[in-house]
């Protein structure tokens, strides 16, 4: 992920996203919308106005981020391990 890239980004976008969530939103329930919702806070740098999908498919983040990142191997093992792959 681009953590590597922008680190400062994103520690801020998630003190942000932290910070303004409430028990009662979807999103304090739901660890990965909230990394959704760090990464295109974060993202926004890259394509301003455009929600997480238009980043990516702009190439706002590269390819090699998106190989290196722990999450995205950690994504891969798990889909290769669930019952409907291979």
């Amino acid at each position: 992920m681009a953590m590597a890239e922008w680190p400062d980004r994103y520690t801020k976008a998630h003190a942000f996203i932290h910070d303004n969530m409430k028990d009662s939103d979807e999103i304090s329930r739901n660890g990965a919308s909230q990394l959704k919702a760090v990464i295109t806070t974060t993202g926004q740098f890259c394509v301003p106005g455009a929600g997480l999908t238009q980043v990516i498919l702009r190439k706002g983040l590269s390819k090699k981020v998106f190989e290196d990142s722990p999450l995205s191997k950690d994504l891969v093992a798990f889909l290769m391990a669930a019952p409907w792959a291979g």
